[in-house]
C-alpha cells in the first residue's frame, strides 16, 4: 500500500517509522518545514510523564500517559539510544504540603512509580535549588527530550527502512476520486497514495475535504530557553511558580503559557528568568537567550487515530500533549491502516 503522512513532527514521524520499520508498505512523509521537527514540535518542553495529569477525571488516559513511558522505551532501544538521554526524573512540589503528600499517593495509586521525599531527599536530588519545600515527590521515571531532534531521528530511522522524506513542501489538498483517497496535492505535483496520514498538528483541519474526525482547539503555548553557568540540579522541575528543565549543558527550557493577553512573551520570559534566579541562586549571568511560540492541537478527548474527513483511506492523528502520546498514535494508525 502507498501511505502518505502530512507533518514530520514527532506524530508524524513516529507514525512514518513505525510503518517504514516494518517493510510492508510505501511510505512518504511530506513536511512543509525545511526539516522534520521544525514546528511545534521543536518548540516544546519535551516532558514524558503522568504528573501533570489527574489520574481520577480520566483514568484511561492518565493509563495511555504510563503505557506511553514505557513505549518511549522501547523506542529508543530501536533506535540504539539516539533518541533521548536517561535522566533523574522530575521533583514535583505544591504551595501546601498537604497537597503534595496527596497528589502523590494519588498518582502511586493509579499505578504511577513516584516517592514522596523529605528536604534531606530533596537536597540529594536537587541541591542546588534554594528554599526547598518541605515534601515533593519524585517521578524517577519521567524523561525530558527534545521532540524536534527525536522527530529528525525518527524521520532519518525511518528514511533509512525505505521511507521517502520530503522537505519544504506544502501540501496543498487531499486529492480524491469518488470519496476514495488518491494521493496529495502539492504546488509542483500529486503523489499518488491509497491512504494518506494528517499529522499536520494545528494544520490538520485545513486539509480535511469534509466532517469527520478529530474536534480540535488550539491553544497558544510559549518556550523560554535561559543559559547560565554554574551549578544547577539535573532534574525536571515542577514549582508552584515555575515548571524548568536542564537543556544542553548550561542551558535551561521553561514552559509557559500565552492565555494571559496583559502578558507578553518577553514579559513571561523576563518572570521565569527572575524565578529562576530565585530558585537556583547559584547560577551566574542567568539571561533569556531565546523564546519561541507554537500553538498547540488539543483534540477532544485527549488523542485522535482513526479515520477523517469522510473519504476512504484518509486518517487523521493528533493529541495533547503528542510529544507523548507519539508512539500511541503510531500503534493506532497502523492498527486502523490494517483493518
Amino acid at each position: 500500500m502507498r501511505i502518505a503522512i502530512v507533518g514530520a513532527g514527532i506524530v508524524g514521524a513516529c507514525i512514518a517509522h513505525r510503518l517504514a520499520t516494518e517493510g510492508l508498505h510505501d511510505v512518504t512523509l511530506v513536511e512543509a518545514g525545511q526539516r522534520p521537527g521544525g514546528g511545534a514540535s521543536g518548540r516544546s518542553f519535551g516532558w514524558i510523564n503522568h504528573v501533570t495529569q489527574d489520574p481520577v477525571a480520566d483514568p484511561a488516559l492518565f493509563a495511555l500517559r504510563l503505557d506511553a513511558r514505557d513505549r518511549f522505551d522501547a523506542l529508543n532501544a530501536a533506535l540504539d539510544g539516539r533518541l533521548f538521554d536517561p535522566w533523574s526524573g522530575a521533583l514535583v512540589w505544591h504551595s501546601d504540603p498537604a497537597e503534595t503528600e496527596s497528589l502523590a499517593r494519588l498518582h502511586s495509586a493509579h499505578g504511577a512509580q513516584v516517592a514522596l521525599v523529605d528536604r534531606a531527599g530533596f537536597d540529594r536530588l536537587a541541591p542546588h535549588v534554594a528554599e526547598q519545600p518541605e515534601v515533593a515527590y519524585h517521578a524517577e521515571r519521567d524523561i525530558a527530550f527534545a521532540p524536534g531532534h527525536a522527530a529528525g531521528r525518527l524521520a532519518l530511522a525511518a528514511a533509512e527502512a525505505g521511507a521517502h522524506v520530503v522537505t519544504g513542501h506544502t501540501v496543498e489538498a487531499v486529492e480524491t476520486t469518488d470519496a476514495r483517497v488518491t494521493g496529495l496535492r502539492l504546488a509542483e505535483t500529486v503523489i499518488a497514495a491509497d491512504a494518506v496520514v494528517l499529522a499536520a498538528g494545528t494544520g490538520l483541519e485545513r486539509l480535511l475535504p469534509g466532517p469527520g474526525g478529530p474536534v480540535m482547539c488550539n491553544r497558544p503555548a510559549g518556550l523560554v530557553t535561559l543559559a547560565a553557568t554554574g551549578p544547577a540540579p539535573q532534574v525536571i522541575l515542577e514549582s508552584p511558580e515555575i515548571e524548568i528543565r536542564p537543556g544542553p549543558p548550561g542551558y535551561w527550557l521553561s514552559a509557559v503559557s500565552l492565555g494571559m493577553p496583559q502578558m507578553s512573551l518577553s514579559d513571561l520570559a523576563e518572570d521565569v528568568r527572575r524565578h529562576a534566579a530565585r530558585m537556583m541562586p547559584g547560577l551566574r549571568d542567568l539571561r533569556v537567550v531565546a523564546t519561541a511560540a507554537a500553538n498547540r492541537p488539543i483534540p477532544d478527548g485527549g488523542l485522535y487515530a482513526g479515520p477523517a474527513g469522510g473519504v476512504e483511506g484518509l486518517f487523521a492523528a493528533t493529541a495533547h500533549p503528542g510529544v507523548m502520546f507519539a508512539p500511541i498514535l503510531a500503534e493506532r494508525i497502523v492498527a486502523a491502516l490494517e483493518g
